[in-house]
């Protein structure tokens, strides 16, 4: 059974998802009409899809803000349950969907042509001759993932790294079975 603090929204997932399979088919209707209608409501209907679109990623902007501060919440909880009792279970579980936050360490990294960048290049095997080459670049998703698995195992982070911030998500899986609205 859904929880009624969980209902409203819901709701609005459902209304939300039927308003867009609505405006796809009127997309899909449009692309079949677009060279039989004359250019002024063309240039209209263009307008009016750009403001949509506008609209759509402000609304999902904001969805992820709130949404990132619920990862942020259960991540936080997550940390004091564990604090609590070390063999606390790493995931939370709603009818709906359940949750598993992950804490990752974001690097600070340092400039081309400073000194800790070369440090950072020289630990991780850059020939010399080669750091200040523009084509050497650090694989962003690959580095946060070597520093996170570090930090786990308690291994200090390499030379050239200024620093770190934790970075809190949560993913979140849809769960099978009946929800009995």
């Amino acid at each position: 059974m859904i929880p009624n603090s969980v209902k409203p929204y819901h709701l609005k997932y459902e209304e939300a998802q039927a308003l867009l399979i609505d405006t796809l088919i009127t997309l899909n209707q449009l692309r079949d009409e677009i060279y039989a209608l004359p250019p002024e409501e063309l240039t209209d209907i263009g307008y009016l899809l750009r403001e949509i679109s506008k609209f759509f990623d402000n609304a999902r902007k904001d969805y992820n803000s709130v949404k990132e501060l619920i990862e942020l919440n259960l991540c936080k909880t997550m940390v004091e349950n564990t604090l609590k009792d070390p063999e606390t279970e790493q995931i939370f579980r709603g009818v709906l969907a359940s949750a598993s936050p992950q804490v990752w360490q974001q690097p600070q990294l340092p400039k081309r042509g400073t000194e800790e960048y070369k440090q950072l290049c020289s630990w991780m095997g850059v020939p010399q001759e080669e750091i200040d080459k523009e084509y050497i670049t650090f694989h962003f998703p690959t580095l946060t993932k070597v520093l996170t698995d570090n930090a786990e195992k308690g291994i200090p982070n390499p030379p050239g790294i200024l620093g770190v911030i934790p970075k809190f998500t949560c993913i979140f899986r849809k769960r099978n079975g009946e929800t009995n609205e």
